[in-house]
């Protein structure tokens, strides 16, 4: 497609440089023998350009990008030696746009040659599938590319910087795969793919979602993830995980209990924390509260106290049986977070262990948090319409 617009831009500069060149021609003022060669030069290269654009389009081979780079290349140095040729013939305006069309077309030409360097090298595979199987791989990596970042499939998605001749650091979409030991990530226009080994993400630099420096097989690069492919891929590649992580997947509104449950056995207490915090965010799913009593015997207290004080605001008014024998956990956070519960969904069977806990607690902050619990239980057996 791109052969063949550059053919017809060529043949139309051509004739338009034959226009204005007959408009300024006078008896000193001609475009001269060598010029008229590259006037017809360019009217020719846009006829073959058009020509072998069509052939491209039926052929469909790696080839034709290697065919594009040079019609390209010689397009662009027939339009810079034809200005420099034509200086006096036609005004310095009309020469300085050729020359600029002449740079844009050898860039573009330079960075088809770099293309077809990285698809040459796919030649042997693309050969040896049927045109058949080829058209159905087609299909799936379209298909691919639609689909969004998936944490337990490793589908994850990234924005590139790349630079090229006269375009600086621009940014491409990517779509990618997550697979033993290796990431393979296809751009969403389907002109470019690379890939970087899991140990080579394992020593990257991590910065928000930016995961930079990392080694692939087309040098390094700066890669920007999706908030859910940044989990994957530290996941994958053994990066700890930070609760910075976890909160921008929660602005990115993808989290979901089957999400926060990985975390919730991470082994970093604090990341445990905080997707037990999380779990508020998912407080529609009705096992988010299951979730959060599975951390009652968590090994870390501030975990534990967490769990309860998740559960109380999730409003889950049926815990009584698990929360009670937290009433005597080593940790009085823990405690007092236990007796927090119990104030807010009193129960009647709940005031003979109130009843031991106030007797032995020694911290003065969770006894008035156990008296206050009490009163409540009690009135509970007064109204048995609010007891459990």
């Amino acid at each position: 497609i791109w052969l063949l617009l550059w053919g017809v831009l060529a043949l139309l500069g051509g004739l338009l440089f034959g226009s204005v060149a007959s408009g300024h021609a006078s008896s000193d003022q001609t475009v001269g023998p060598l010029g008229g060669v590259l006037l017809y030069s360019q009217i020719v290269i846009g006829l073959l350009m058009i020509s072998f654009a069509i052939y491209c389009l039926a052929v469909q081979s790696p080839n034709t990008i290697l065919l594009e780079a040079g019609w390209l290349c010689l397009s662009g140095s027939v339009n810079i030696l034809l200005s420099f040729f034509s200086m006096v013939g036609v005004g310095m305006r009309f020469n300085c746009l050729s020359i600029f069309a002449g740079l844009i077309q050898l860039a573009w030409g330079i960075r088809e040659f770099r293309k077809y360097k990285i698809v040459s090298s796919w030649a042997p595979d693309f050969k040896a599938t049927p045109p058949e199987q080829r058209k159905q791989v087609r299909r799936h990596i379209k298909a691919f590319l639609k689909g969004d970042e998936d944490y337990f499939q490793g589908r994850i998605k990234a924005a590139a910087k790349e630079s090229s001749f006269l375009v600086s650091r621009r940014q491409k979409g990517y779509r990618g795969q997550l697979l033993e030991g290796v990431a393979i990530l296809i751009s969403k226009l389907m002109d470019n793919c690379f890939c970087f080994e899991r140990d080579d993400a394992g020593v990257a630099t991590y910065n928000n979602n930016v995961m930079t420096a990392i080694r692939t097989d087309q040098g390094s690069k700066k890669l920007r993830l999706g908030a859910i492919s940044m989990l994957a891929v530290k996941s994958w590649a053994g990066v700890a995980v930070t609760e910075k992580d976890l909160w921008r997947a929660v602005k990115g509104k993808k989290v979901s209990l089957e999400l926060l449950r990985v975390f919730l056995e991470d082994v970093n207490p604090a990341l445990r924390i905080t997707a037990l915090e999380l779990l508020k965010k998912v407080k529609k799913d009705s096992n988010a509260a299951v979730a959060a009593t599975e951390r009652f015997q968590d090994a870390d207290a501030a975990v534990r106290a967490a769990a309860l004080n998740v559960c109380n605001h999730l409003r889950a008014g049926e815990l009584h049986e698990k929360v009670i024998p937290l009433l005597r956990d080593d940790d009085n956070r823990v405690r007092g977070a236990a007796v927090a519960y119990l104030a807010r969904f009193p129960s009647s069977s709940a005031v003979q262990d109130l009843q031991v806990a106030l007797q032995t607690e020694e911290d003065r902050i969770v006894c008035n948090q156990i008296d206050k619990a009490l009163k409540a239980c009690e009135k509970a057996i007064a109204n048995p319409y609010t007891g459990f």
